[in-house]
């Protein structure tokens, strides 16, 4: 099995074993392959014309994520978005869906960049920006 991931990655796939990241395998220890959505994968899919939810690309980091889907998230378009980092997935739910613990941490975090502005260095203004949007959304 890592093998076969690790010839994965080579290729360009973003994928893990299923099971590492909280998932549940389909049956008791039969670990499985799970490929992640990246460019890779997409133009595969494209190239067979297998449909797919709307890809938005790759970002450099979270907050020109955020920046890029900023309308449609504040708006409820779609769900939320899905993120792929470093053979990770992980998601962040747009404001269709009420979620009092991401408010509560986001209201911590920009109180605690009000006591120590330093806390980002020269990101400082883009953290405030990214949690304001956050907590808007």
């Amino acid at each position: 099995m890592d093998q076969i991931i690790e010839k994965l990655r080579e290729a360009g796939f973003a994928c893990t074993k299923r099971g590492q990241s909280g998932d549940v395998s389909e049956e008791e220890g039969q670990p499985l392959v799970m490929l992640l959505m990246n460019q890779t994968f997409k133009d595969i899919l494209d190239k067979l014309k297998v449909p797919t939810v709307n890809y938005l690309g790759e970002f450099a980091n979270f907050y020109e994520m955020v920046q890029a889907n900023y309308e449609d998230m504040i708006n409820g378009m779609g769900e939320g978005l899905v993120l792929v980092c470093d053979n990770r997935i992980s998601k962040w739910k747009n404001g269709s869906e009420a979620n009092s613990s991401n408010r509560d941490m986001i209201t911590a975090i920009l109180d605690k960049i009000e006591k120590d502005n330093t806390k980002f260095g020269e990101n400082t203004e883009k953290a405030i920006d990214l949690f304001n949007k956050l907590e808007n959304i």
